[in-house]
């Protein structure tokens, strides 16, 4: 005689997951761990032993790469946005452009506690790229 009971739970047939979606999942985890460990790389060299630094905000073209006495800084946004800690000081400001183009700019940061703000612009009048300095006090 058939039992009409249904079978005990260890004897079920679970379905099996979908193993690409699990491997979906799982690169997505992956992708999002390592944006945050990037992006806390990126904080502490901001950081880093750049105490008396002053906060620089540079804008540039989108897609540019900035260097900073031949360092090259950390992009944190695709805007063209750049935020920098420069000591005071005399330094070389390079800028590449998504095209190729390195403009370089002699720069003076003085002692302060403002941000200082640069924006990299072409001038229609020279024909050439130009930073602009306005100095936050």
């Amino acid at each position: 005689m058939a039992s009409s009971l249904p079978p005990p739970p260890a004897l079920r047939s679970r379905p099996r997951p979908d193993r690409g979606a699990l491997r979906r999942r799982g690169v997505r985890i992956g992708l999002g761990i390592g944006g945050a460990i990037i992006g806390l790389a990126a904080l502490v060299a901001l950081a880093g032993d750049r105490r008396d630094a002053r906060p620089v905000v540079l804008s540039a073209p989108a897609g540019s790469r900035v260097a900073v006495d031949g360092d090259p800084q950390p992009v944190l946004g695709s805007d063209g946005t750049h935020l920098l800690r420069i000591r005071p000081g005399h330094h070389r400001l390079d800028v590449t452009l998504r095209n190729g183009t390195v403009v370089t700019e002699e720069v003076d940061i003085e002692d302060g506690d403002g941000a200082i703000l640069l924006e990299l612009r072409f001038s229609r009048v020279t024909g050439r790229w130009d930073v602009f300095v306005d100095k936050r006090q």
